[in-house]
């Protein structure tokens, strides 16, 4: 009877391939990517007014008086 060898409780299990680290790098960079960018479009439209306040037909600073 034959037993199989066993590896003792604290030993390491062996180093993943360098191949397998390309994979992992893309989808953390993609997720981190896509948490920023929701991140950015959630506060960068939060301060920005509403597009129908800024095309109002009440004058700004930066438009001169009319002249009559």
């Amino acid at each position: 009877m034959t037993e199989t060898p066993q590896t003792p409780p604290g030993s390491k299990p062996p180093p993943r391939s360098v191949e397998g680290w390309g994979i992992g790098l893309a989808l953390g960079i993609a997720i981190g990517v896509a948490i920023g960018l929701a991140f950015a479009l959630a506060f960068g439209a939060a301060k920005k007014p509403p597009i129908e306040e800024q095309q109002s037909g009440a004058p700004t600073a930066e438009d001169p008086p009319p002249h009559a």
